[in-house]
C-alpha cells in the first residue's frame, strides 16, 4: 500500500539527524541495527534517534524487529519510497566520486 505523504510529513522525516541514519541504513540494507548503535555510529542523541525511528517505520521506510527486549531495524528496500530514498542517496554519492574523478 502506498501511503500519501503531505508536506508536513515529509519535512518531519528530512532533519539533518534524520539524514545520517537514513544513509547509514540505506548503506547497510541487508544488516539490522539496534537503536543505541544506531544513536552511536550517527552521532545522535538516543532520544532523537527513537523518535526520528518511530518516524521512519510508520512510513514503512524502516522495518522494526523485535528479538527478546531488543528492537532491531532495517532499512526496507520493499518499500518504494525507501527505494527512490536509497537511489537518491547512492547518486549522491557517486556525483562526489565523479566530481573528484574530473580532477585527476
Amino acid at each position: 500500500m502506498f501511503t500519501i505523504m503531505n508536506n508536513q510529513s515529509m519535512s518531519e522525516l528530512i532533519t539533518t539527524y534524520s539524514l545520517r541514519l537514513l544513509f547509514l541504513l540505506a548503506y547497510n540494507p541487508l544488516q539490522s541495527f539496534y537503536q543505541r548503535e544506531l544513536s552511536k555510529k550517527t552521532k545522535v542523541s538516543v532520544g532523537e534517534t527513537n523518535k526520528i525511528l518511530k518516524k521512519l517505520v510508520a512510513h514503512s521506510i524502516v522495518t522494526e524487529e523485535k528479538r527478546g527486549k531488543t528492537h532491531f531495524y532495517r532499512f526496507n528496500m520493499s518499500n518504494a519510497l525507501a527505494r527512490q530514498i536509497k537511489i537518491m542517496i547512492t547518486v549522491s554519492a557517486l556525483n562526489s566520486l565523479v566530481e573528484e574523478i574530473k580532477q585527476i
